[in-house]
């Protein structure tokens, strides 16, 4: 009977110590399980200037036409698991060797802009990670333009459009018949040139041109078909239009000229007799210029435009062109934003949206990284402007909002939920016409909103 009773004691004690043990186990608190020890971090130098310029990926090759080589951080995570690669929130690779922490991503769209995002999971299922955009090489051809000189010798004029390491190669008739290197550091804005002397006046020819690298080419450019003729006659002035929230004046014309080197442009109030040049341009081909003298609101000025060749001493100038006149009105340009909130705190999860203004993308990628929010991004309207908005989920997308702010901080339109109560539901596209109130700085300005999409 003792040793019975003595048994039972120590049975009961055992119990109430697991019963603890269980009690602790339960306590939310006392759980703490494992996550990635770091970011996986891109190796951004290897693609990018600190800008994120993609200059130096073209160089090395590590970005080109369709592929994009990435490498990042590797883990240094004992209960390591695998990595994740995305793209445009899509998974293209798992990769289970710690060691290995690069990857080509290939079948890619030249010029495209594309968003990754690497993701180091270990065994708990927790995750750390680094997002990249990248925009792949362009390998579009040259656009040619060319004037004819009074020697009746052609010269080829373009611009590159590419973002391929190499040379220029100049055909004519389908023949080759020379090279012009590129100019380094890349400027986008150079003018190249070529000069075909091996011509005949009054002959039909047609040039093409492409670049030529090391690893990647461009196609050959469309054909130019060229008619030796040198001529310089009077210019079609075609429109003037006033710029939106300034006085600048943008002027048309039609280029009727084979042989200019440039052009003159001309200007006086419509209440003055004489004209004055306001500006010369040194370059062939043109068709536009701005005028962005400050100019007086209310008051109206004609313009006329000139060609010029100033090869020739002295300087051949044609006729004037047409006379057209416009009146300078006030009309208003304003700074709306749109903000990105998430009801949860942790951001919006790999969900993003792209932001058009009359058909041209404005924001292409647009997130919130993490946090509640908001996060504000400025753009610029005028009276009428057609505001389309896509929005991509990702994951949680529920806990998503975003809205549109005027000028004086008010909400034209939201997705999402409210403002107060964000997340409520998944958000949607918009379509947004812009109303500033009828043109008055300080009015509240309305969405004709188009409605989800």
């Amino acid at each position: 009977m003792r040793i019975t009773t003595t048994f039972l004691w120590v049975l009961l004690c055992f119990l109430l110590f697991l019963t603890a043990c269980d009690e602790d186990l339960l306590k939310p608190a006392d759980y703490n399980p494992d996550n990635a020890n770091r970011k996986p971090l891109f190796h951004r130098s290897l693609l990018m200037d600190e800008t994120g310029d993609c200059y130096t990926g073209y160089r090395n090759f590590n970005i080109r036409p369709g592929k994009v080589k990435l490498e990042w951080d590797t883990s240094n995570d004992n209960n390591f698991l695998l990595y994740r690669l995305y793209r445009e929130n899509s998974l293209i690779t798992t990769i289970q060797d710690r060691s290995v922490n690069t990857y080509t991503d290939s079948l890619l769209t030249p010029n495209t802009k594309y968003h990754y995002t690497i993701v180091t999971q270990v065994r708990t299922g927790l995750s750390k990670s680094d997002t990249l955009s990248v925009k792949t090489a362009s390998n579009l051809p040259p656009l040619i333009n060319y004037r004819v000189n009074n020697n009746f010798e052609v010269i080829l004029y373009w611009k590159d459009r590419s973002d391929i390491p190499g040379k220029f190669q100049i055909f004519k008739n389908d023949e080759p018949i020379g090279e012009v290197n590129e100019i380094l550091p890349t400027d986008y804005e150079h003018i190249y040139s070529f000069k075909d002397t091996a011509t005949n006046p009054y002959y039909y020819y047609t040039y093409q041109i492409k670049k030529v690298g090391v690893q990647d080419s461009t196609s050959l450019s469309s054909p130019l078909g060229v008619y030796v003729y040198y001529s310089m006659i009077p210019l079609t002035l075609n429109s003037l239009h006033q710029i939106p929230g300034t006085t600048n004046v943008v002027l048309d014309w039609t280029d009727t000229c084979t042989g200019e080197t440039g052009f003159r442009i001309y200007r006086k109030e419509s209440s003055g007799t004489n004209f004055s040049r306001i500006k010369t341009i040194n370059e062939s081909n043109v068709t536009q210029y701005t005028d962005t003298d400050p100019l007086v609101l209310g008051k109206t000025y004609d313009y006329y435009v000139t060609a010029i060749d100033a090869e020739i001493s002295p300087v051949i100038e044609t006729a004037p062109s047409n006379i057209l006149s416009i009146t300078i009105v006030e009309n208003m340009q304003v700074e709306w934003q749109i903000a990105l909130k998430d009801s949860y705190g942790d951001g919006w999860n790999g969900g993003y949206i792209k932001l058009y203004i009359n058909g041209t993308p404005i924001f292409d990628y647009l997130t919130l990284s993490n946090g509640a929010g908001p996060e504000y991004y400025t753009f610029t309207v005028t009276e009428g402007d057609q505001i389309d908005i896509y929005y991509y989920p990702g994951n949680w997308s529920n806990e998503n909002y975003y809205a549109i702010l005027d000028q004086n901080g008010n909400i034209v339109a939201e997705s999402g939920g409210t403002w107060n109560d964000p997340g409520v539901t998944t958000p949607g596209n918009l379509s947004i016409t812009v109303d500033l109130g009828g043109g008055k700085a300080g009015n509240k300005a309305v969405a004709q909103i188009g409605g989800e999409k």
